[in-house]
C-alpha cells in the first residue's frame, strides 16, 4: 500500500511540477508543430532526467553537496545565453531555410536519401544526445526550478507523503520522472492531433513567436541571476 501511495504521490508531483508552461514546453510543442515529434520528445527526455535528478538530490538530502554548482551565477549564466542564442538561432535559420526551401527541395531531397543511407546510424545516435541535450539545457537554465522543487518537496515530506527510507526515495524520483514525461507525451499528443488542421502560415508564425519566448526567458533568467548577485553583495 505504500509503494502505491508513493508512485502515485510522485506521478502527480511531476505532472504539477511540469505543467507550467515554460522555454522546454514551449519548444517541445514547437518542434511537434513542426512535424519533429520523435525531436519534441528527446527534449522532453531531457528536461525529466534534470526532474529526476533534482529529485533525487533533495530527497537523499544532498543539496549541500550540490547547490554550489547547480546555483553558480557563470554555470546559470551561461545556460541563460544559451537560452538567447537559441531562441535568435531558431529565428534566423528558420528564415534562411524558408527562403531556400522552394529553390532546393528536390535536391535536398535527394542528398539526404544519399546521406541516410550511409550515416543512419550516427544520425540516430546524435539526434538522441542533441535533443536529450538541449531538454537538459532549457531546464537548468531556470533559476527558480531548483528552489521549486525544494518547496515542493518540503511539502510532502511535511505531510507524510514520502516515507524516509532509500527505497521509497528512489521509488518517487522514478515516478516523478513518470509523472513529468507523461505531461509532455500528453502535450506532444495534443499538438500533433492538431496540426493537420493548421495551415503553414501559422506554423512559421508560431515558431517566430516560440522563439521569441524563449529569448524572453533567457533574459528573464539572466535578470533574475543578476538581482540574485545583487542581494548577496
Amino acid at each position: 500500500m505504500h509503494y502505491i501511495v508513493t508512485v502515485l504521490t510522485g506521478i502527480l508531483v511531476g505532472i504539477l511540477i511540469t505543467v507550467p508552461l515554460g522555454p522546454t514546453s514551449l519548444y517541445v510543442a514547437h518542434r511537434t508543430l513542426e512535424g519533429e515529434t520523435r525531436k519534441g520528445i528527446l527534449v522532453a527526455v531531457g528536461a525529466v532526467i534534470v526532474d529526476v535528478f533534482y529529485c533525487l538530490i533533495i530527497t537523499m538530502g544532498l543539496i549541500s553537496l550540490i547547490h554550489p554548482y547547480l546555483q553558480n551565477p557563470v554555470v546559470q549564466g551561461f545556460f541563460s545565453v544559451f537560452l538567447v542564442g537559441y531562441g535568435l538561432k531558431m529565428i534566423f535559420f528558420r528564415n534562411r531555410s524558408s527562403a531556400d526551401d522552394e529553390d532546393e527541395e528536390a535536391e535536398d531531397e535527394k542528398i539526404e536519401e544519399a546521406a541516410e543511407q550511409q550515416v543512419s546510424r550516427f544520425r540516430l545516435s546524435k539526434e538522441h544526445y542533441g535533443g536529450a541535450l538541449i531538454g537538459i539545457s532549457m531546464t537548468l537554465a531556470n533559476p527558480t526550478l531548483f528552489f521549486s522543487w525544494v518547496a515542493v518537496l518540503s511539502f510532502v515530506t511535511a505531510h507524510g507523503m514520502l516515507i524516509d527510507s532509500t527505497f521509497h526515495k528512489l521509488l518517487f524520483s522514478a515516478a516523478v520522472g513518470l509523472g513529468s514525461m507523461l505531461w509532455f507525451l500528453a502535450l506532444v499528443l495534443f499538438v500533433r492531433s492538431r496540426r493537420h488542421i493548421i495551415s503553414e502560415n501559422f506554423i512559421h508564425r508560431a515558431s517566430f513567436i516560440t522563439a521569441l519566448v524563449i529569448i524572453g526567458f533567457g533574459v528573464y533568467f539572466t535578470v533574475v541571476i543578476l538581482q540574485q548577485l545583487n542581494g548577496t553583495t
